[in-house]
């Protein structure tokens, strides 16, 4: 018998609607555990009501870490394919990982690639499978491409982190990848294609907002402590100074580990 997969879908209002395109047609063993954060004012169109292999748990409030965290709640397939609310699913790229996933029992998390509608990689992906803490230069971790095995110790993702949250705007997957290693969980890449997903991260847009540059720094505070932490902002710095004037990211870098070590208390 196959794999069972769930595609853990995060929303948020209105948002919902375009929820709604994202089902493939019924197939056995994939369902759809919807987390929708709501204020009872949206509600979820018929298509997705009337449909035995959706499931929709709603949540009050804010904050992308808060609505994985629910629909990691409500999880109970064999495989739990992070997803937001402006996906594509491809079927042979979930029949691609059921064979993956088969082959490789000693792999916890998987983490796969995601392209854009126009068949671009979402960011750099390399060629060769490696497993964390061994990334290669130039890799980062990416929600779109997280598939988890089910029952496993993972770690709550952050709340302090991600959309939503009331200052660090992102960096939830490296917290939560991070975490998820020191609980001693194996994270293996490889070079496989998950989903589709637009082109736009919220990185991208580093040089021109000052609270991703506080969230790296916050992020590089929580993963290396604060001696580390100094020395890769001072590096960066050096790094991006032709994007970005040095002294101000700098300080940017360092407002983000005073903000992680003034709020402490985690998820």
């Amino acid at each position: 018998m196959s794999l069972s997969i769930n595609i853990l879908i995060s929303t948020i209002g209105e948002r919902i609607d375009r929820v709604a395109l994202i089902p493939l047609p019924p197939a056995e063993g994939i369902s759809y555990i919807i987390s929708h954060q709501t204020d009872g004012s949206h509600p979820a169109p018929a298509q997705l009501v009337g449909r035995p292999d959706v499931t929709i748990y709603t949540l009050a409030g804010r904050g992308l870490s808060a609505n994985r965290n629910n629909a990691l709640a409500h999880a109970t397939a064999d495989l739990l394919v992070l997803a937001d609310d402006d996906i594509t699913l491809i079927p042979q790229y979930l029949d691609d990982l059921r064979q993956l996933a088969d082959a490789h029992h000693e792999t916890d998390i998987f983490t796969l690639q995601a392209f854009t509608p126009e068949g671009k990689p979402l960011h750099y992906y390399p060629d060769a499978p490696f497993t964390h803490p061994h990334v290669p230069k130039g890799f980062y971790y990416n929600s779109m491409g997280i598939v988890l095995r089910k029952g496993r110790d993972y770690p709550p993702f952050d709340t302090r982190f991600g959309l939503g949250a009331p200052h660090l705007m992102a960096g939830e997957e490296d917290i939560f990848i991070h975490e998820s290693h020191l609980r001693h969980l194996r994270i293996d890449y490889y070079p496989q294609p998950l989903l589709i997903t637009p082109g736009v991260t919220t990185s991208s847009h580093y040089a021109t907002d000052s609270r991703l540059q506080q969230t790296k720094g916050a992020v590089l505070a929580l993963i290396h402590s604060t001696p580390g932490a100094l020395l890769r902002y001072v590096s960066t710095a050096i790094k991006m100074r032709r994007m970005l004037a040095p002294m101000p990211h700098l300080r940017n870098l360092v407002k983000g580990m005073k903000y992680i070590h003034r709020h402490a208390t985690t998820h």
